[in-house]
C-alpha cells in the first residue's frame, strides 16, 4: 500500500525545539489529485489515535528518511488534542538537525507541516459538485518539515521555551482569517 503524504502549515520553533501542528481536524486542504479525480480532504478527530498506540512515527525532512529528525516515542511527541495532531521534537544536534534550525531561522523554511500515511478508513462524498474525502482512520508514518503544503492551516515554529498554547492561539487566528473552524 502506498504512503499518502499532506502537507500543512503549524510549527513554531527557536532553540531546538521544534512544536506545533502537523495536522488540523476538520480543515480542508487544497484540491488534490487522484484516479477518481480532484478531490479536497479533511481529517476527523480520532483519526491518528489507534496508529499513535500502535506504531512508532519518524520525524523527516521532505518526507526523505535520509534527513531523519526524530522519532517516537524518545525524541518526538505526538498527541491529539481537539485541533488535531500536536507534537512536539527536540531537533538534533547534527548535520539535518542544524540545517532545518538554520533554514527555519532565516525565514527559508516557514514552518510548513505534513504527514505521511496510510488510509484504514475513509469516506468519499460529493458536496456541491466537489469530490470530498474525510480521513477517518490512518496509519501515521510519519511528520515532515516541508516547503509546500497541502493544507493552509498547520505550521511549525522553532520556540526557546515550547509552549503549544501559542500554537494553538497562532493557529486560531490563522483558521479565522482563512474562514475556517480550529474546532
Amino acid at each position: 500500500m502506498n504512503i499518502e503524504r499532506r502537507t500543512i502549515r503549524q510549527a513554531e520553533s527557536a532553540g531546538g525545539r521544534l512544536s506545533g501542528y502537523a495536522a488540523v481536524f476538520n480543515s480542508a486542504s487544497r484540491p488534490l489529485p487522484s484516479a477518481r479525480g480532484d478531490f479536497v480532504e479533511t481529517i476527523a478527530p480520532g483519526a491518528f489515535n489507534r496508529s499513535l498506540r500502535e506504531s512508532p512515527v519518524w520525524a523527516y525532512y521532505g518526507h526523505d528518511d535520509s534527513w531523519p529528525l526524530a522519532r517516537t516515542p524518545d525524541s518526538l511527541k505526538l498527541r491529539e488534542d481537539d485541533i488535531g495532531l500536536a507534537f512536539e521534537m527536540e531537533l538534533p544536534d547534527t548535520t539535518y538537525g542544524r540545517d532545518v534550525r538554520e533554514l527555519l531561522s532565516a525565514g527559508v523554511l516557514d514552518g510548513s507541516m505534513s504527514f505521511g500515511f496510510r488510509t484504514k478508513a475513509d469516506t468519499w462524498e460529493r458536496h456541491h459538485g466537489v469530490l470530498h474525502r474525510t480521513l477517518n482512520d490512518v496509519d501515521l508514518v510519519e511528520i515532515s518539515i516541508v516547503q509546500v503544503p497541502a493544507y493552509a492551516a498547520p505550521h511549525a515554529a522553532l520556540r526557546q521555551a515550547p509552549d503549544l498554547a501559542t500554537s494553538r492561539r497562532r493557529l486560531a487566528i490563522r483558521l479565522r482569517a482563512a474562514g475556517e473552524s480550529a474546532y
